[in-house]
């Protein structure tokens, strides 16, 4: 975006001021003010060069790397990549006064009738001191203002060659317009004053949405949040519930267990001892059936040799009877202690451990369906958030197309009014001019018949 083409009709707008007063140092600060802190996006006091781009991106300036640092390196002659205030308004003055409108300039007027600032270079004093005046003899002998040959005037550049060949060369109009300067720019600061304070409303309604919309996010986060933790509250509660039953069921099988092996050793102490005492009752009775026959045999002779063969008989009998019960108890113990009744045993055993594990792959298979179940509830729970979230966001996408279709209105309504204030400025310049001409021409035309004196 190059302003050269028009620097002079803009130095003669801006510069030369007629007779209105120029600005105080500090009033000019304060309103480049305004136009840095547009610069500074992070308020930090000086002006990088994302902050550069950012500001003519947003100005539809079509600006090149190259010329981008080239600005950067005009405005900011320490070589610190930042441009400070002083070095802000020290470059806009400096290409003020050396009539170079392709730096830093160029990006402030481009930005006026964005950001509401008219004309800012206009808050300058030129540095440049006009030719003094030379004094001419005129014709009655008196000095005069000077002639067109050496100064010529304002308004004498623009009279018609015609005009000027007609009349006198010793004459130079001497008239100012302040009062219609100085109208024209009040009416622009109240423009500008009326664009900043809209952009203000604006911006207070945006800020105002903004705000309200991040309160219902938060909101919405808190309660996310919040079922997330209950849910996995739940979860740990029904693992440590499932982790305790599983403790609980182990012990109890232990406990079951080790009362089995109790009574298995108590039954085999049982027989042993059983065992041991009809042995010994055996050998009991055999020592009392020898004490018997020695005795019997001790008594009698003849008749107990025939008692000795008879008791030999009832000792062989009983030896017999005592193997048979002896046979009879081991057969009983043997039957007692067979395989199949320790079979018995285990497969008892066995069937009740399968009914523990059955009764708790059920409940486990309980505690499942109540997870699924929970499971459920909570995606059903998320689903419904997500649709309200969704729902939410619809609402904040209408709003932002709202509020972009409004600031566009505002816009084109602000671009209108700007645009109807160029042309009744342009057009209150080109009457200006016309009666500047008319009462010029009408000067030098008195002149040129004698009516009145230069």
């Amino acid at each position: 975006v190059s302003l050269a083409p028009h620097h002079g009709a803009l130095r003669g707008a801006l510069v030369g001021r007629g007779g209105a007063d120029p600005m105080s140092v500090q009033q000019v600060n304060a309103k480049l003010r305004e136009v840095f802190d547009r610069f500074d996006e992070d308020s930090s006091g000086y002006v990088s060069t994302e902050e550069l781009s950012h500001m003519m991106a947003s100005l539809k300036m079509d600006v090149s790397p190259a010329k981008l640092r080239k600005i950067m390196v005009d405005a900011d002659p320490d070589g610190s990549g930042e441009i400070s205030f002083d070095e802000f308004s020290k470059s806009l003055k400096k290409q003020l006064n050396s009539g170079d409108m392709e730096g830093i300039a160029s990006v402030v007027l481009a930005g006026g009738g964005t950001f509401g600032w008219l004309n800012p270079l206009s808050w300058f004093q030129s540095e440049t001191t006009s030719e003094p005046v030379r004094e001419t003899p005129s014709r009655s002998g008196s000095p005069s203002r000077g002639s067109p040959s050496d100064t010529p005037g304002k308004y004498y550049s623009k009279t018609p060659e015609s005009v000027r060949s007609a009349i006198s060369t010793d004459f130079t109009p001497t008239h100012r317009m302040t009062a219609t300067q100085g109208l024209v720019q009040a009416n622009n600061q109240a423009v500008a004053d009326e664009v900043k304070a809209r952009k203000r409303e604006g911006q207070v309604r945006s800020e105002a949405m903004r705000a309200r919309f991040l309160q219902r996010q938060q909101q919405k986060n808190e309660v996310t949040h919040h079922q997330r933790v209950e849910t996995h509250e739940a979860v740990e509660h029904l693992k440590d519930q499932k982790r305790y039953e599983g403790w609980v069921q182990k012990q109890k099988l232990s406990e079951a267990w080790d009362q089995e092996v109790v009574k298995k050793k108590k039954f085999a102490a049982k027989v042993k001892k059983g065992a041991a005492l009809a042995k010994k009752a055996k050998e009991h009775k055999a020592i009392e059936r020898v004490a018997t026959m020695a005795a019997e045999d001790a008594s009698t002779s003849a008749a107990g040799q025939l008692d000795h063969v008879e008791r030999k008989e009832r000792l062989k009998a009983a030896k017999r009877a005592a193997a048979e019960e002896a046979k009879e108890r081991t057969a009983m113990v043997r039957h007692a202690t067979r395989p199949e009744v320790r079979q018995e045993g285990r497969v008892m055993f066995q069937a009740q451990r399968d009914a523990i594990v059955a009764a708790e792959k059920e409940k486990q298979e309980i505690d499942f369906v109540k997870i699924q179940e929970a499971k459920q509830k909570y995606l059903e729970k998320q689903e419904a958030m997500k649709s309200k979230v969704t729902a939410l966001r619809e609402v904040a996408r209408a709003a932002r197309g709202n509020l972009e279709e409004v600031r566009k209105q505002q816009a084109a309504h602000v671009r209108h009014q700007l645009e109807g204030e160029r042309r009744r400025k342009a057009a209150l310049v080109e009457e200006t001019r016309q009666r500047t001409q008319e009462k010029h021409d009408e000067v030098y035309t008195w002149h040129k018949m004698a009516i009145i004196e230069p």
